[in-house]
């Protein structure tokens, strides 16, 4: 695995999520727009370079300190309290990225809310666990592509007495080579996305020539003007 780091600064993030909107979701967020793209050129590379092409499914990572009310989870709960949920597509499926935004936000709204119906019913941890044996028990002969989202937490507010930080970075480690990584964090511009991109060589080569993909993102520019 090759990892990567592109840059969405704003002005071109407002470009993308024009370009992402639909009817069914007239105001993409910037997440949902950035991670649509992402995935649908991270899959176009790896067509390119598969004789038979395979099922593609992105694990999408959702925090659940932001979806269960304090008196069933403590705001001040320890530990990774994140579950995931999967979008798929078939192997000869095309990917446009209204349709991929489209999808996103209707799955999204689905686990929201079955999880407000959980945490109703008293039942929050079986639905949880429900919902993880579905993830984790995909076929795998196919392209996983794992994203979390870090935008929106205060990385660049965190003070251990030397002052706060001038960048903020991403290392990950991953043994399987059909397992993609992508995690977006906030830039120290406002309202910018860095996005760190782990693929397989060959898929790499193709999605960082993708001019198409650059038209948006700058390759890893810079951390310092």
């Amino acid at each position: 695995m090759f990892t990567q780091k592109i840059v969405f600064e704003p002005s071109k993030i407002a470009e993308l999520r024009h370009k992402a909107a639909s009817e069914s979701v007239p105001v993409p967020t910037r997440v949902e727009a950035v991670m649509s793209l992402i995935w649908s050129y991270a899959r176009k590379a790896s067509r390119s370079n598969l004789v038979i092409p395979r099922q593609a499914v992105m694990s999408q990572a959702m925090d659940l300190r932001l979806r269960i009310p304090s008196n069933v989870l403590p705001q001040d709960a320890i530990g990774n309290l994140q579950i995931g949920f999967s979008l798929k597509k078939d192997a000869e499926s095309e990917f446009e990225i209204p349709e991929i935004v489209a999808a996103f936000r209707k799955t999204k709204e689905g686990v929201n809310e079955m999880i407000k119906e959980s945490v109703q019913s008293n039942i929050t941890g079986q639905s949880l666990l429900s919902l993880m044996a579905e993830t984790v028990s995909e076929s795998p002969d196919i392209d996983r592509y794992i994203m979390s989202s870090w935008c929106r937490k205060p990385f660049y507010e965190v003070d251990f007495g030397s002052g706060s930080p001038v960048w903020v970075g991403f290392a990950s480690h991953t043994n399987y080579d059909n397992m993609v990584g992508v995690v977006l964090i906030d830039s120290k511009e406002v309202d910018g996305v860095e996005a760190w991109i782990s693929l397989p060589e060959e898929d790499m080569s193709l999605f960082v020539d993708d001019q198409e993909l650059l038209a948006y993102a700058v390759l890893n520019p810079p951390v310092l003007t």
